[in-house]
């Protein structure tokens, strides 16, 4: 789905990714690999155009990035950073919000499904609260179910496990295996027992990324 054709991103001067050329699947969950600072969320913030590099090419689904249609290209890629600004409305409001762009008229607000995830993400207290009244982890969890009702063709996650305990770390990570299955997501992960549950692996080192 994703190819990297000789990428370079430079950063004050210094270079954060160096020549990267590697190619995704059009499925499977994916671990951005690296130290803390390696560049994980800048790979991921290119993909979704957020960032440009200075060299090379980046294609999404055979089409050059940067001559697609951003919103519909962001409405079928959705990224979802390690700290999201979800606003200082209702819950459930900001659940709803992107339903209400032109962008996403033709897709369908599932109820039950916002249920059964609120459930399973052990946040069905949390609908009625404002954003503001939510811990870290939560509002990732929020922005990671709104995510999903959105069903888009791919994830990009930014430490989806970071602000989690161990418990609710593996039933994240169950679930994104589950859906990997018939999508692609792509998320940097900070411990290897994540290893278990991908499909393919991004490896970052010394400002070098490639795909196995």
């Amino acid at each position: 789905m994703f190819e990297f054709k000789n990428v370079v991103v430079e950063k004050k001067g210094k270079k954060i990714i160096e020549n990267a050329s590697f190619k995704l699947n059009q499925v499977g969950l994916v671990w951005l690999r690296g130290a803390s600072g390696s560049g994980k969320s800048t790979i991921l913030r290119i993909m979704c155009a957020l960032e440009s590099p200075q060299f090379g090419e980046i294609f999404y689904k055979g089409v050059l990035v940067d001559t697609l249609d951003m919103p519909t290209f962001r409405s079928h890629c959705i990224y979802v950073p390690q700290m999201p600004i979800l606003g200082q409305m209702s819950v459930v409001e900001c659940i709803r919000l992107p339903f209400s762009f032109r962008v996403n008229s033709e897709k369908i607000f599932d109820e039950k499904k916002l249920y059964d995830l609120l459930e399973y993400f052990e946040l069905k207290e949390a609908l009625l609260k404002n954003i503001i009244q939510l811990s870290g982890g939560e509002k990732l969890r929020i922005a990671l179910i709104r995510a999903i009702l959105l069903d888009p063709e791919c994830l990009l996650l930014d430490e989806p496990t970071s602000a989690l305990d161990a418990k609710m770390e593996q039933k994240t990570l169950k679930l994104l295996k589950e859906l990997s299955e018939k999508k692609l997501i792509i998320a940097s992960f900070h411990a290897d027992s994540v290893r278990q549950f991908c499909t393919q692996i991004i490896s970052i080192e010394d400002s070098y990324a490639s795909a196995s």
